[in-house]
């Protein structure tokens, strides 16, 4: 029986999955190359569609804590890449 609390509870943490898509969406275009930041969007589409519709909602605290942590990863790597990429070096030959 669901309650009114957890409907509540349920309607949060969707507009709580929501935020974060999005947030790991606009990450995702921080990448150097575009390729990388298709990969990113893809690989971010394919996780949320994986687990649109889990019931439980501790499994859906437990994946947006998870979800958080690669929007981090995301981030950090994009700032590294970026860096890197932006090296004239890179590719330069001894």
């Amino acid at each position: 029986r669901v309650t009114l609390a957890r409907a509540a509870q349920a309607v949060a943490m969707r507009a709580e999955a929501l935020s974060l898509f999005r947030r790991l969406h606009r990450a995702a275009g921080l990448m150097p190359t575009s390729n990388r930041a298709s990969f990113v969007r893809a690989k971010v589409r394919h996780e949320y569609e994986a687990h649109r519709g889990e019931p439980d909602v501790d499994r859906v605290r437990f994946l947006l804590r998870v979800g958080e942590t690669q929007l981090d990863n995301i981030k950090s790597q994009a700032e590294h890449l970026s860096a890197l990429f932006a090296d004239p070096n890179l590719h330069a030959r001894e």
